[in-house]
This record gives C-alpha cells, structure tokens and sequence, in this order.
C-alpha cells in the first residue's frame, strides 16, 4: 500500500512539472514557444504581434478564446474567417494538451508507477478525452456559431438574449452547460 502512496505523490509532481511547463508558454523570450506560437499565427494568414502572439498562448494555457477573437477582429477578419481560425485554434490547443497528456501517460509507464490496472485506467480516461475533444467541435459549432448567433439576430444584445432565456427557462447559473437550446414545434427547449 506505501508503493501506491509514493506513486501518486510521484504522479503529483509530474503533474505539477506539465502544469509549469504550460504556464512557460508565456515566457516569450523563449525561441521556441515563440516559433510554436507564430507558426500557428502564420498558417492562420495572421499578423504576428504581440497581441496576436498573446491571444494564441492565452487560448492554449486558459482554454478560452475571447483575446483571440478580439485580435482577429482588430485585424478585420470575417465573421466566417474568425469561426474558422477559432475552430483551427481549438484544433491546436486540443493537440497541444493530447501530445502533453501522452507524454504524461508514457512517463508514467516508463517509471512503472501505480499498476498495470491502474495505468490502464489512465489510459481509458485519455481516451474518453479523446472523444469528448472530437464532440466538443460539433457542440461548439451548434451552440456558439449557430443558437447564439441566431438569439442575437433575433433579440438584438446579449442583455435582451440572457433575459429571454431567463424568463423562458432555458438557462441556469453555471459556470459551463452541456446542454443544447433546440427547436421542437416552434418552441425553443432544452436538450
């Protein structure tokens, strides 16, 4: 039983060595963040910035991509171009965490820490990642590109879409939903 206390705090220092290795993305006077950085810039046809140097490496380290679309914005891309460099930057940062994630679960069957049944069961979870990456573009396309763009043709701002869910049920106070608004007879609901 002491072998498996001392693996998980070996697992927890691994842990803690990826956790600092991502926050080093943000150290920009490193050549080669900088270089992994602009390439994505580059083959996204972007201006390479500090703003847009900043926007890629705060999508990747805080999974969010609110600086990016305000950087491609300012540098007047469509709206059709801004879904599909965040969709490409998702794809990007999906990779980025898949590579960090094997390389993870290698050096943890390398040092031979927890048991096979154990490992095992980290691999399983990396694979239920895996898919959920896969769901999480169709999700997102339908619940960011599509419901809320049309809520807000149709409402007018952000204030009178969050009222209107509201008012017909269809939201609550969560940090993240994983359900989807959807039309059945006319009638919006949740799914």
């Amino acid at each position: 039983m002491q072998k498996f206390y001392d693996d998980i705090e070996k697992i927890n220092s691994l842990i803690k060595k990826y956790d600092n290795q991502k926050s080093e993305l943000y150290n920009f006077d490193d050549i080669d963040n900088i270089a992994y950085l602009e390439g994505f810039l580059s083959s996204m046809g972007m201006r390479v910035d500090d703003d847009s140097i900043y926007a890629i490496a705060s999508r990747v380290i805080n999974l969010r991509d609110e600086s990016l679309s305000q950087v491609l914005k300012k540098q007047n891309f469509s709206s059709e171009e801004i879904k599909r460099i965040r969709l490409e930057a998702y794809r990007f940062t999906r990779s980025y965490y898949m590579k960090r994630f094997n390389s993870f679960i290698d050096e943890i069957d390398t040092k031979e820490l927890l048991s096979p049944f154990y490992r095992e069961i980290f691999r399983g979870v990396h694979n239920v990642g895996r898919a959920m990456n896969h769901l999480h573009i169709e999700w997102y396309s339908h619940i960011i590109d599509n419901i809320n763009e049309s809520l807000l043709d149709e409402l007018g701002s952000d204030k009178l879409v969050l009222e209107y869910l509201e008012k017909n049920s269809l939201s609550s106070e969560a940090d993240r939903s994983y359900s989807a608004i959807v039309r059945i007879d006319n009638k919006r609901e949740i799914s």
